[in-house]
């Protein structure tokens, strides 16, 4: 299968969450597609970039002629992404999918607007974010991801861990 992989961000290093996801989706798709990588040309406005956006995508699908387009947008669901998005599926006739690792809050008339607009094939990464974009009307499928239990085993003996972090027994603890 031909695939267009649109991650604007995609520069080393990969050392956070949204682009550490969007290299192993993208290194992933790679072992059995093949897949056409678009990020940010480098040296250029963020602004220019953005501008660049939907031009570059068009003119890849066009020549490249994919099965699909996966978009994993930048900046999350932000209003300029759901409008990129928005036009971008007109012009795909749903090959598009997109993978919402994030979403920003909206103005009012921001709302009024998305609420107007339909998207197809939108993948969130929790249910609790489903909720929250279904609030403007898009049905958002779950993307399951789970965790690499290599790198995030559980942990030795607690007691012992507390003890050398110098973290009371008897009160709770929340990792991130």
């Amino acid at each position: 299968m031909k695939i267009i992989f649109i991650y604007e961000h995609f520069f080393p290093p990969f050392d956070e969450g949204v682009k550490k996801f969007a290299y192993m989706l993208h290194q992933e798709m790679s072992k059995s597609h093949d897949a056409t990588l678009i990020k940010d040309i480098g040296g250029i406005p963020g602004i220019i970039n953005n501008l660049l956006t939907v031009p570059r995508i068009l003119l890849a699908f066009l020549f490249l002629r994919p099965d699909r387009v996966v978009y994993v947008p930048k900046g999350a669901l932000t209003f300029p992404s759901l409008a990129r998005i928005w036009v971008l599926e007109k012009f795909l006739r749903g090959k598009l999918s997109v993978v919402g690792v994030q979403r920003k809050k909206l103005t009012g008339w921001q709302h009024k607007i998305l609420c107007q607009l339909r998207f197809r094939n939108i993948f969130v990464l929790s249910s609790a974010m489903a909720n929250e974009v279904h609030r403007l009307g898009i049905h958002a499928r779950i993307l399951n991801i789970g965790i690499d239990r290599q790198r995030y085993a559980p942990g030795g003996n607690v007691p012992a861990l507390r003890n050398k972090y110098g973290i009371p027994v008897d009160r709770p603890v929340l990792l991130h």
